[in-house]
């Protein structure tokens, strides 16, 4: 989904659409990381690149991935932020809540691909992949 432009208010509503395709997967406990996941993501859009994203959710038994594109060329860089500092931890933290993260550059931006692993012997789908961009969010 193309969510045009990222507002304060597009990480509370991609926490509330991710929350409700999950639980429908049967993903509910990979729930709090992925949204934790898709906020930092979504956030840093926000922040240093030019506030326009897609984000697609796909999930199979295995688990849950989540990508985030932007429109910066810019490549995200983990700091080491200090304790006084009141930024600098999100991708430290993405990268601790995530099986695996990866960045695509692109022409013209960048996708991050988070992805993670479902607890247990996942949901009962199977090998079914489903998948959603989440495109209506932010319009």
């Amino acid at each position: 989904m193309d969510l045009g432009r990222v507002t304060p208010r597009t990480p509370g509503q991609i926490r509330r659409v991710i929350g409700v395709l999950l639980a429908a997967w049967g993903h509910e406990g990979l729930l709090d990381d992925i949204q934790f996941v898709a906020t930092e993501l979504v956030t840093n859009v926000l922040r240093h690149a030019t506030g326009r994203c897609i984000v697609v959710l796909v999930a199979d038994r295995l688990g849950a991935r989540l990508h985030v594109r932007d429109y910066s060329i810019g490549t995200p860089a983990e700091r080491l932020a200090t304790d006084v500092d009141e930024d600098g931890r999100g991708l430290c933290a993405v990268e601790a809540c995530s099986t695996s993260l990866g960045v695509q550059r692109l022409t013209d931006g960048k996708i991050i691909s988070a992805f993670l692993a479902a607890p247990g012997p996942g949901p009962a789908q199977g090998g079914q992949q489903r998948g959603v961009p989440l495109e209506a969010v932010g319009r």
